[in-house]
């Protein structure tokens, strides 16, 4: 079920106390490993052993179905995964991955991408120059300024965590939201920017108020990324209830002589080329402990394996914590 972009995550679960009134968060135990540890993967066979063993293991698990356009939607295909984690340990916390920036899933393989694909591309991004911004060179984006576009974005959300019929509980517990944060883009003004940088964080308020208005119990948006006290802090007034570290071990916060690179390494000595910046890694922990992420779920992303390679040099793998 895990495949070979797994990651596993070290979950806390912050104390609810001061910052912006958001949902409950969700909070463990310190008895065992399998308390603390998350799990986030997707891709590959969901069979009853690696079902069993994230089930047992992981105290919360982040996935997503194959987005197959000729198989069940995407939404459907991890319901079905999550029910299988849920019989195996009803106490298990399972969420569901999305993208939030590029259209991606809604509209190849969603319940809802026949009526965004109804709708043409008026429900995407363009520049100031009426062109279509694309990320990553190839991917629309989500006008989150277009109420309409992000209605039927919000309506895909809120139905994959919608109560079961038969039970009266929401099978997720969570939404895992990739791509939270808005990156200024080029070809828009710098005030357009700012409001489509507004919207979206409106869109996250209002999309977790939804969540809490849903009865059957607690539903979260879990936001990707707030690796800077910038980022903590456009988060934090949206309400959400949880966020991420994405990079506690890699990138800004491992030693590579050029910010973001891990592809070569120009670290002089004394220092050592993939060991921790401890500059960086003493911002982030003063960030962990703050008031600006105290009242929310924080997990917190330990990559594992290589990182960063060197010419004529084995890859240095990266600390884990």
């Amino acid at each position: 079920m895990v495949g070979a972009r797994a990651f596993l995550g070290l979950l806390l679960a912050a104390l609810a106390q001061g910052g912006a009134a958001g949902a409950s968060v969700f909070r463990h135990k310190w008895d065992t490993v399998a308390d603390l540890m998350g799990m986030h993967g997707q891709g590959g066979p969901a069979v009853p052993a690696s079902i069993d063993f994230a089930a047992k293991n992981y105290g919360m698990i982040t996935t997503a179905a194959d987005c197959d356009s000729e198989g069940a939607t995407i939404e459907d295909g991890t319901l079905a995964v999550a029910r299988k984690l849920k019989a195996a340990n009803p106490a298990t916390l399972v969420g569901m991955y999305w993208r939030t920036d590029f259209v991606g899933e809604i509209a190849r393989c969603s319940n809802f991408s026949a009526e965004l694909n109804a709708a043409g591309n008026s429900s995407f991004l363009r520049d100031d120059n009426g062109q279509l911004v694309l990320e990553h060179g190839h991917s629309v984006m989500w006008d989150y300024t277009n109420k309409a576009s992000v209605a039927l974005f919000a309506r895909a959300l809120v139905n994959v965590v919608s109560p079961n019929l038969e039970t009266g509980k929401p099978v997720l517990d969570y939404l895992f939201l990739d791509g939270p944060d808005w990156q200024p883009l080029p070809n828009i003004s710098v005030a357009r920017n700012a409001q489509l940088a507004a919207a979206k964080m409106a869109f996250f308020a209002d999309l977790q108020n939804k969540f809490d208005a849903l009865p059957g119990g607690q539903r979260s948006i879990i936001l990707n990324g707030v690796d800077t006290v910038e980022t903590a802090q456009r988060f934090n007034p949206t309400g959400a209830s949880g966020v991420m570290i994405d990079h506690w071990t890699i990138l800004q916060f491992l030693l590579t002589g050029e910010p973001m690179d891990t592809d070569k390494c120009s670290v002089k000595p004394p220092d050592i080329c993939g060991h921790f910046n401890k500059t960086a890694m003493g911002d982030l922990i003063t960030l962990v402990r703050s008031e600006l992420l105290s009242n929310m779920t924080l997990q917190i992303k330990g990559w594992v394996g290589p990182t960063i390679s060197q010419p004529g040099k084995k890859p240095v793998v990266c600390p884990t914590i």
